[in-house]
């Protein structure tokens, strides 16, 4: 066990290379635990805990992005003694936007980073929610079609999850960044061909954001096509090893 707050194991030295995942809003570390079981075991998967769900789910969310960049920064960097990946998905895209320009300034450049399922940080959201009644936000995880019908009709379920929900779309909805950064690393941008949260223009967008290459992949599904559709978690895992057999 570790006592690290974000990420619950210690680092474990035969790693290869470690790849670092960040949740879409709502979702929790283990949303990844069968990447942590099916990955070849050259790769180190460590999805981290945002506070307020599972074992965290005593303490309060975090709705601002300097605030919770700043928590995991010292966290995350006693990991950073191997090459490292960082993955996100919706708003774990975001976090891993915004945690990876701290990381290069403070000099750990990612092998590459992986932002699925969002568009870049300079594009605001068209119809914000964070400040709309709680009616809105589960309308909207209808639409998204990430959470089972049985859950969004338990009105005890849904007003357990739905300060931390609410906090999550502050989080991404707040933050954009209409600056031009330019990453030195390799950029893969994953899409749902059914997604209605992105298009492939809006992905497209993401190119101008690296000096080096940016790889655009759309996979059959919607919101969360990455744990719907097998091809997806496969396809990430070759990505990955190729920047260890080359």
């Amino acid at each position: 066990m570790s006592n690290n707050k974000y990420i619950n194991t210690i680092p474990n030295p035969s790693d290869i290379i470690r790849l670092f995942c960040f949740p879409y809003a709502g979702g929790s570390s283990s949303v990844y635990n069968s990447w942590a079981k099916s990955f070849s075991s050259r790769i180190g998967v460590y999805p981290l805990q945002l506070p307020g769900r599972e074992w965290r789910i005593a303490e309060s969310p975090i709705d601002n992005m300097n605030t919770l960049i700043s928590e995991i920064l010292p966290e995350l960097t006693p990991f950073l003694d191997k090459p490292f990946i960082l993955f996100g998905h919706s708003m774990g895209a975001k976090i891993v936007y915004a945690l990876s320009k701290e990381l290069i300034a403070l000099h750990f450049l990612p092998s590459a980073i992986i932002f699925s399922g969002a568009l870049p940080p300079n594009v605001p959201p068209q119809n914000p929610l964070y400040d709309k009644p709680d009616s809105y936000l589960i309308e909207d995880l209808k639409r998204l079609s990430g959470t089972p019908s049985e859950l969004l009709d338990n009105k005890e379920f849904m007003s357990f999850i739905l300060p931390m929900l609410r906090a999550d779309y502050t989080l991404t909805e707040k933050y954009t960044d209409s600056t031009s950064y330019c990453f030195h690393s390799p950029l893969l941008i994953l899409g749902g061909q059914s997604d209605p949260e992105t298009t492939l223009k809006g992905l497209q967008e993401w190119k101008t954001y690296t000096n080096i290459h940016c790889h655009i992949k759309l996979f059959e599904g919607n919101h969360f096509f990455i744990f719907e559709n097998p091809d997806c978690p496969k396809f990430i895992e070759s990505f990955i090893l190729s920047f260890i057999e080359h």
